[in-house]
């Protein structure tokens, strides 16, 4: 009997949790996987598990149902122009730490910084809002 996991064979999916992008290559039954890096005495997993092609693998029980999206055209391509934005962003803030004399990662930490910071204003309540509500 097909179950929701089956479904998401082929597809490309969203882990909630952990943000992870990838396409389920397979799931296994509960009992059936085991972990690569598992010491020679460790027992499979006992929980139903979904694979990315990537490897990574993810807990997919009935309690863990709602930790996984499936990408529809139109998150795919959100996605694909996030990432193509903030692959530009990273690439200017390592020339730019470089050329004020710091490591290149530093210009990450101040991307994911700066990536806080919006976040934080975009998704914080309107004053004019507040004002009208009263609040």
């Amino acid at each position: 009997m097909a179950t929701w996991r089956d479904d998401l064979i082929g597809k490309q999916i969203l882990v909630m949790d952990f943000q992870i992008i990838g396409k389920v290559s397979k799931v296994f039954e509960a009992g059936e996987f085991l972990r690569a890096d598992a010491e020679p005495d460790e027992k499979p997993v006992e929980e139903y598990v979904i694979q990315l092609e990537s490897g990574h693998a993810f807990l997919a029980g009935e309690t863990n149902r709602f930790n996984f999206r499936e990408m529809s055209a139109q998150d795919i391509f959100v996605f694909e122009s996030a990432q193509e934005s903030f692959r530009a962003a990273i690439q200017m803030a390592f020339r730019v730490a470089i050329a004020a004399g710091l490591q290149p990662e530093d210009g990450l930490i101040f991307v994911m910084a700066a990536m806080g910071e919006a976040e934080r204003e975009l998704t914080a309540p309107d004053p004019e809002e507040e004002k009208k509500d009263g609040t």
